[in-house]
């Protein structure tokens, strides 16, 4: 169940219905073994997603409203909070 986060936007811990004890070993689990081995391949590329990402940000000039080029668009909103998104 999507419970919205309270003002702040910081989400509120769910107290478990049942007491936490078990462990589970899902080693026979098929889709478990393909996200896994996603996960596994694609997390070096996510750190460097974050990394370009960060790099880009710095790159837009302060005053600018928006920056494009190779494909990027950077814009940047009233309170100066820049975003970068694929064109």
């Amino acid at each position: 169940m999507d419970i919205p986060p309270k003002d702040g936007g910081i989400e509120e811990t769910i107290e478990p219905t049942k007491p936490i004890v078990r462990k589970v070993d899902m080693t026979g689990n098929n889709q478990w073994a393909s996200l896994s081995l996603e996960f596994i391949d694609n997390q070096q590329y996510a750190k460097l997603f974050e990394d370009a990402k960060s790099d880009l940000k710095k790159l837009v000039p302060i005053d600018a409203r928006e920056t494009t080029g190779h494909g990027i668009i950077a814009t940047r909103d009233k309170r100066g909070a820049c975003t970068i998104k694929v064109a």
